[in-house]
This record gives structure tokens, sequence and C-alpha cells, in this order.
């Protein structure tokens, strides 16, 4: 795991941070806060693969919670523009985040709306 975050974090106030979260974690078994403070370092797309390092590290019994509370890691990115001054809006309706304690995912979506016209899907995970 040590390699892939020296690779992904060149920022060693980072590094202290995520290690600081996980000795945190092992502490208080707390999985939503645990994803929670990752969020805040793994915060943008090239680092995602941390969290696929990360997950061994998290007991056998929290690792399908884990999974559930993380971005899914296995599908591509997607990057689309959606322009939110449109008289129509995005079109689409998201959930989650930090008071649900998940990620943000969409809910709905409008037919021919923008979202659904540059190919988004319900439950796809928002970055």
């Amino acid at each position: 795991m040590q390699l892939k975050v020296d690779v992904l974090l060149d920022n060693d106030a980072e590094k202290d941070y995520l290690y600081d979260v996980l000795r945190m974690y092992h502490q208080s078994m707390d999985l939503p806060i645990l994803v929670g403070d990752l969020k805040l370092v793994i915060n943008e797309p090239s680092r995602l693969p941390m969290l696929d390092a990360i997950r061994p590290l998290i007991p056998l019994k929290h690792q399908v919670e884990y999974d559930n509370l993380t971005p899914k890691r296995s599908r591509k990115l997607k990057e689309v523009r959606l322009d939110r001054t449109h008289p129509e809006g995005l079109g689409m309706s998201v959930r989650g985040g930090l008071e649900f304690n998940c990620g943000l995912f969409i809910s709905q979506l409008v037919k021919g709306g923008q979202a659904d016209n540059v190919g988004l899907q319900v439950r796809m995970t928002v970055m």
C-alpha cells in the first residue's frame, strides 16, 4: 500500500492524514467515518486506486459495507459536462452525500434531458 500512496500522493501532509485516518479507524471501527475522512484525500479520479489498496486493511466483516460506501472502482470513469444555467436544468436528481454517509449517486433522470443525452444512468456515482 505504501508504494501506491507514495505514487498517488505527493504531499507529505496528505500522506500523514491518510495514515492517521487509518489508525483512528482501527481504534474505532467506525466505517462511515473512515470513508468520509478518506474522501477528503481521495478527492480526484486518479486517486481512486488507493481505495483498492486500503480494502485489505478493512476486516472481512466490514468489506461489503466498505464497498457500498466507496465509489465503484471496477467501472471506468466517464467525464461529462452539463450546463447548470440551462433553462431546463441538469435533467437529473441526485441522492447521497455526507448527510447520508454515502457517495453521491444519480437517483432519477429526465428523459431527453441533459444528463440523459450524455449517457448518464440512474445509480451512477457522481464524483
